[in-house]
């Protein structure tokens, strides 16, 4: 444009002006040219359009003074778009039809990257009354995709806001690469809405993944992050340091076959999902190129779809729904609460071979109990309480730990190693259970089935019912006296059918550990971890089971080690061994 003016001996006014037939430039601090120049007014009301829109035809980088522009444009170069502060700087459509702004960039030689969007804020109805669209990548809709639309992206923002849209940001096509610093998400239908590339032919297909959120806070959305992708190697999507706050759903991700695991580090939640709502809300479904509809119940953080992990390290974790099959969350090092009246909830698991892991978690009210929960590694080492009678003591001693796997012999801690996969026997108030070799080990190939017939207690109760007790013939251990010391106990059980409870103890007079589990029909391995005192003169425990009703359980790889250190016998936990 700026060559054909001056060939015409013609001058813009703006960026070129003819003082006495002597032509100047405007000297473009920054490279940067201001929408005012070309005529925006700023005051809200105005029709802005094509002012800024004559102010990103220059393709120079573009500054947003203080006001409310009222716009519909389309940048298709990269650039610098920036104002003067998120909180004086406001970009709303003109036309709630459309986006306030299209970022288009061709993607020959490259695509767009590294084009920096900062210090806006992008808003559209009000706080109640959602409308419209901030930003979207290379197109306003879906059905208007063609060729190459999927290579918009690598964009940069930071201090930006994005309130009372329908959707904040859109990526109908992919269009991976975006980083997210100290961006503000509040009061949308969807505060950034991506798909991948579901149109075109097979040539044109890219995943939704590479979305990279860095502090910030998303707050009082209906769904903060909604991420659909049926596309095979989706991944890189992670959330750092984000605040989640009072939206019926934090993030919603239905992905596909992921090659690298959704990220959630150190991230804070409160007030979201189940806890703000309990009705449910209507949300796009995804089917190829067709959309639809359906109603889903809130929850914080929703996971649909299959093959997909993701690893949640330092946060607050409440509320979790996995629904699909092969979906794998491994929480470590979480404050973990289920309890509605500390503003959390049960996390729920459904789906084939789907699982929460919790590692270590931490909790003041409780931790879910739900099935395919997993609690691992969530020893207490500092506990300093030795081996007594006190049963509190017991409850609070186990953990559930992934399996051992490395099998080692000649160990000369082993107080007692039983591999189970031979026939055992259980004794005690029942008559002998013998156990019957099944192929269904972990360690080991085979295990001990045991049918333990508990006598049922009746739903009303009754006074005259005795509790009965059925030990391990095998797991007696009678220790060393007066050498205290730091014992580990670890075994893996199944249970198929009913309630039981284990106990490490002697009866009544060393209780060692106790634990009564909650997931049926998969292998766990229970750990514990406790101090003997030196003064006791003698030490004796063994491996039990309780009921109130029949049940049918798998017992494999029991053994109790005993160190003279703590370091020690951490180390020995964390190495994942059974002593042979």
């Amino acid at each position: 444009m700026t060559e054909l003016l001056l060939q015409q001996g013609n001058t813009d006014d703006i960026i070129y002006k003819n003082v006495n037939n002597v032509f100047y430039r405007r000297v473009l601090p920054n490279d940067t040219v201001n929408v005012r120049w070309f005529g925006a007014s700023g005051d809200g009301n105005t029709n802005d359009n094509q002012a800024v829109q004559n102010a990103c035809n220059i393709r120079k980088n573009i500054y947003f003074p203080e006001g409310i522009y009222r716009v519909n444009i389309e940048v298709k170069h990269k650039a610098k778009i920036f104002g003067a502060g998120s909180s004086t700087t406001f970009i709303k459509p003109y036309d709630y039809n459309e986006p306030a702004m299209i970022l288009n960039d061709q993607k020959a030689p490259y695509w767009q990257y590294a084009t920096i969007i900062e210090e806006l804020t992008f808003e559209g109805g009000n706080q109640t009354d959602w409308k419209g669209y901030g930003i979207s990548m290379a197109k306003a809709h879906e059905s208007e995709y063609s060729s190459q639309d999927e290579f918009n992206g690598n964009i940069t923002f930071r201090n930006v806001d994005f309130k009372f849209f329908n959707k904040g940001l859109q990526g109908l096509f992919g269009n991976i690469g975006m980083d997210f610093y100290s961006v503000g998400i509040h009061h949308n239908k969807y505060g950034m809405y991506f798909l991948d590339n579901k149109f075109g032919t097979s040539l044109d297909i890219m995943h939704a993944g590479n979305k990279y959120f860095y502090s910030g806070e998303i707050s009082g959305n209906e769904v903060g992050i909604y991420i659909h992708n049926e596309t095979e190697g989706f991944g890189g999507v992670t959330f750092s340091n984000v605040i989640f706050e009072h939206n019926d759903i934090n993030t919603y991700i239905n992905g596909n076959n992921a090659i690298t695991p959704i990220v959630i580090e150190s991230c804070w939640n409160e007030g979201s999902g189940t806890v703000k709502k309990t009705t449910p809300i209507s949300i796009d479904t995804w089917s190829g190129s067709t959309k639809g509809q359906k109603n889903i119940n809130p929850h914080t953080h929703i996971f649909e779809g299959k093959n997909l992990n993701c690893n949640v390290n330092n946060s607050f974790v409440s509320d979790y729904y996995i629904n699909g099959e092969n979906i794998i969350v491994k929480a470590t090092n979480c404050y973990t609460e289920s309890n509605i009246g500390v503003n959390a909830a049960e996390s729920k698991v459904v789906g084939y071979n789907s699982n929460l892991i919790l590692y270590r978690p931490s909790t003041i009210f409780g931790l879910p109990k739900n099935d395919n929960i997993i609690l691992a590694d969530s020893l207490d080492y500092s506990r300093t309480v030795h081996i007594n009678n006190n049963s509190n003591s017991a409850v609070t001693r186990p953990a559930i730990s992934t399996p051992r796997f490395n099998k080692v012999g000649n160990i000369k801690n082993k107080l007692k190693s039983v591999t189970l996969e031979t026939s055992e026997i259980l004794t005690g108030n029942l008559a002998p259970v013998t156990g019957m070799v099944v192929n269904d080990g972990v360690i080991f190939e085979t295990c001990n089935q045991f049918n333990i017939p508990f006598p049922t207690l009746p739903s009303g109760g009754d006074p005259n019912y005795v509790t009965s007790y059925m030990r391990l013939e095998n797991s007696l251990v009678n220790t060393h006296p007066n050498k205290g010391g730091y014992y580990v106990i670890t075994f893996d059980m199944k249970v198929n059918s009913g309630d039981p409870t284990f106990f490490v103890w002697n009866e009544n007079e060393y209780q060692v550990m106790q634990y009564t589990p909650t997931v049926k029909n998969k292998w766990q391995t229970i750990v514990g971890y406790a101090s003997a005192d030196p003064l006791d003169t003698h030490l004796s425990f063994f491996l039990d089971i309780s009921a109130l009703a029949p049940v049918d359980i798998h017992l494999s790889a029991y053994q109790v080690l005993r160190f003279d250190t703590s370091i020690e016998a951490k180390s020995f936990l964390e190495s994942k061994v059974f002593a042979l």
